[in-house]
Formats: structure tokens, sequence, C-alpha cells
């Protein structure tokens, strides 16, 4: 369970500028096996940026910026 996690982790810190926590540490081997966990990461960010897009309340140029 824990690898897979560490997995998730490097996943989404490589697909995206959000530093894993300090207390993790990547293996080798979890470098080719985390490109299994990409198209969540994907699902996850474009789900994030989907509903930054469809919040009402925020400035057309506030949107620009998050989804930018």
């Amino acid at each position: 369970m824990k690898r897979f996690i560490r997995q998730i982790i490097f996943a989404v810190s490589f697909l995206t500028i959000i530093p894993p926590p300090a207390g993790v540490r990547i293996k080798t081997g979890d470098t080719g096996k985390s490109t299994a966990f990409f198209p969540l990461v994907g699902i996850i960010i474009g789900a994030f940026l989907l509903l930054i897009t469809l919040i009402q309340k925020i400035s057309p140029m506030t949107t620009s910026v998050l989804l930018t």
C-alpha cells in the first residue's frame, strides 16, 4: 500500500509543480511504475480545472490566471 501511495505522489510531483512531502522518499523503481498513475493524475488535474471554470463568482481574469 505504501508503494502505491509513493508512486501516486511521484506522479503528481512529476506532472505538476507540487513538490512531494518532506517525509516521502522516492525510490528508483517508483519512477517507471508511477507512469501507470499518469492518467489518474491527469483526470484529477482536469477535474480541478473544470471546477475552476464552472465557478461563476470568479472574474475572467482570475480564471485565466488559475488555468494557466
